[in-house]
Order: C-alpha cells, then structure tokens, then sequence
C-alpha cells in the first residue's frame, strides 16, 4: 500500500503553472488520505484560475496513479486566499491596465513545457554544447590606461 510520504514526496515534483515552484513550495495541499487503493487529496484553490486548476487536477492524478499500490486518486479543491495559502502578511496589487497574450497564455506554455517543451530545450542545449567548443574563442584586447 503506497504512504502519505511516497505521495508528498510525489507532489513535491508537480510544478504550479505560472510560477515554477511545486504545490508543496507555494503551501497548497491541505489534505492527503489513503484508504485501501484510494488517495483522496486536497488542494487550496489560493486563487487560481480554473484552467490552472484543472491541469494540477490533472497532472496530480496521473503522477499519483504511477505510484504502486494506487487504484483511484480523487483530486478537490477548498477555496483559500493566496495571504491563507502562503502566510503573506502584506499584498501590493500592481496593474497596468493592459493583459498580453502572453498573460492569457502562460498556463498553456507551462503544460506545453512540462511535456514536449523541456525535450526541445534539452535537445537545444545538446546542440550547443557541441558546437560552442568549435566557435573561435574572442579575442581580449590589451587595456590601455585611460588618460587623465
């Protein structure tokens, strides 16, 4: 039978979209029980969108059910406050009155990186690091004293 400490260990792998730290980093799971085969977990809503819900939902799932021992995982949400969440004693809201595409995109992008994105960045790295040591080195010029 899979522990409580096997699947927070799990989580501590699964990144929140937008932010780049794990659920556990931005104090989001609330709640872990095993019963049998069943993992029943909770997680704060800490005002996430629903299309960032949805994909920790989830990625939370499909992560857990790797696990041996695990038949059904039940992922929920409880609404919290980001100051609740995350023990944030003071908030400043900053606004510039305009939402890029990039805003409304980020959580696509960071499901997209999750996937297929960091093999296209590995591969990249890959490519540069074999051709750099090729490249001519630069060239340092002698420093001349500056004149006074």
């Amino acid at each position: 039978m899979v522990t409580q400490e096997q699947i927070r260990e799990t989580l501590k792998k699964v990144l929140v979209p937008g932010t780049r730290l794990s659920l556990f980093r931005l104090n989001l799971v609330r709640d872990v029980t095993v019963s049998d085969e069943k993992v029943n977990i909770t997680l704060a809503s800490a005002a996430l969108d629903p299309a960032a819900q949805d994909w920790l939902k989830t990625k939370v799932s499909d992560v857990i059910q790797e696990l041996r021992g695990v038949k059904d995982v039940e992922v929920s949400f409880v609404d919290a406050k980001p100051t609740d969440a995350n023990e944030i004693r003071s908030v400043i809201a900053v606004m510039s009155g305009v939402i890029s595409d990039f805003d409304s995109l980020a959580s696509v992008y960071d499901a997209w990186f999750e996937n297929e994105g960091k093999v296209i960045f590995d591969i990249e790295v890959q490519a540069f690091q074999r051709i750099l040591p090729l490249l001519p080195k630069p060239c340092l010029a002698a420093r001349r004293p500056r004149p006074k």
